[in-house]
């Protein structure tokens, strides 16, 4: 189909020669790849008026395929996304059982620490309660801080 397209060469290369070259290019290229270069370059999509050569016309094949191969890549993807996913745990008879009966013995033995000791009588803190004190040290780094904080 490309025949009618003069050449850029101006010494006549064998026939034989010629079409083992664009066999060994085009290897691998699809049917409908080589369709859609071929409309493409009577279109003019080269720039110019010549029998495209062999790595010229490979390139477009491969420029015509790349969406097709961008979805079949992407395709690809998922399926391997699908494969990776962790299939779901099947739970021993029994779990949600001993599951409650962890939570409950963590619940009693935290309760002892937060109970008070007395009924009505608030828990002794664990922490040290700043709150209670009528004099608190101010260290110097403290001081800077609060007229840091004035200005």
């Amino acid at each position: 189909m490309l025949r009618p397209l003069p050449s850029r060469l101006t010494e006549e290369i064998d026939a034989e020669v010629s079409t083992e070259v664009y066999l060994i290019a085009l290897d691998g290229v699809t049917v409908h790849a080589l369709q859609e270069a071929t409309q493409a370059i009577l279109r003019g999509s080269l720039g110019h008026a010549f029998h495209p050569s062999p790595p010229e016309f490979r390139l477009l094949c491969n420029q015509m395929m790349k969406p097709i191969y961008d979805e079949m890549t992407k395709q690809r993807m998922l399926e391997l996304e699908l494969e990776e996913k962790p299939q779901p745990i099947a739970l021993e008879p029994g779990w949600r059982e001993r599951a409650e009966a962890t939570l409950k013995a963590f619940h009693d033995a935290n309760a002892l620490l937060s109970e008070p000791e007395e009924p009505g009588k608030p828990p002794e803190p664990k922490i040290h309660d700043y709150s209670q004190e009528t004099e608190i040290e101010i260290t110097p780094a403290m001081q800077r801080y609060l007229q840091q904080q004035e200005n």
